[in-house]
Parts: C-alpha cells; sequence; structure tokens
C-alpha cells in the first residue's frame, strides 16, 4: 500500500497588466491584459460552429487594425453572437519585458474583458485613463 500526501497547491497571483507600467516580476504569475493591448469587437455570426467563424476573423478586422502579423480568438456569448479579438503576440511579449515581467514567470494569460464580464462600472487604470464597460470593455482617456 502507497501513502499518498496531499500536495501544497500553490497560489498564483494574478497581475493586471497596462501599457506603460513598471513593476519587477519574481514570481509565477498569471497576467490580465487591459483593453490597451488587443482589438475586441462583439458580432453576431450565422455560423454553426466556432472553426467557421474563425476563418471570418481577420476580414472583420480589416477596417480596424493596422497591418502587421496578428492572432484572432473568439469567446461565444450566446447562440449567434461572439466576442472577437485580434490581437499582436510579439508586441504583447516586447511590452511585457518593457514593463519587468519576466516570461517564463507567467503562468497563464487572459484579456481583461473575458475576466471582468460581470464588471458594472469602472476603474481608475493610471492618472490618464480608466476602463469602464457597456457591451464590451474599453480604456478611455479621463478629460482635462
Amino acid at each position: 500500500m502507497k501513502l499518498i500526501l496531499p500536495t501544497k497547491t500553490k497560489v498564483v497571483k494574478n497581475i493586471f497588466i497596462d501599457k506603460g507600467m513598471k513593476i519587477s516580476n519574481t514570481q509565477e504569475c498569471n497576467i490580465i491584459l487591459s483593453p490597451s493591448f488587443y482589438w475586441v469587437k462583439r458580432v453576431s455570426l450565422p455560423v454553426k460552429f466556432e472553426y467557421q467563424a474563425i476563418k471570418l476573423l481577420p476580414a472583420l478586422f480589416e477596417d480596424m487594425i493596422p497591418e502587421g502579423d496578428f492572432e484572432y480568438i473568439l469567446n461565444k456569448i450566446d447562440s449567434d453572437n461572439y466576442d472577437i479579438f485580434a490581437y499582436s503576440l510579439k508586441e504583447i511579449r516586447a511590452e511585457l519585458d518593457n514593463i519587468g515581467i519576466e516570461l517564463q514567470n507567467i503562468k497563464k494569460i487572459y484579456f481583461a474583458q473575458n475576466e471582468f464580464r460581470e464588471f458594472d462600472t469602472f476603474i481608475s487604470t493610471d492618472t490618464n485613463s480608466f476602463i469602464y464597460k457597456s457591451n464590451i470593455l474599453i480604456k478611455l482617456p479621463f478629460r482635462s
């Protein structure tokens, strides 16, 4: 008979990251990316399966994002509606490096859009801007 002892579960800190921040990260963490790191739209798509919708995403962002190497994902909201995302992994990695996050310490990366889905107010990210949710989470500048 083998005795199995419970393992100590490691608590991983969640860190909300916005462009231009500076932190020193020496521990394993999860990252929640501010909307300033990605583009998002809520769209209705007449598709039966998600894999069909993924093929449409680059065309749905054509008028919105600059030229570049982007990746696309979607999150189903209800039977016909999706939140669709475009992001540059290269730019995210570079910004995390500038912020002071060591890539080997990142366990998971999340979009604020998904993590703050139930969010119904606004929060200040710095003295110049805040995050607000109407249908989607957006970052806006404070008026001067």
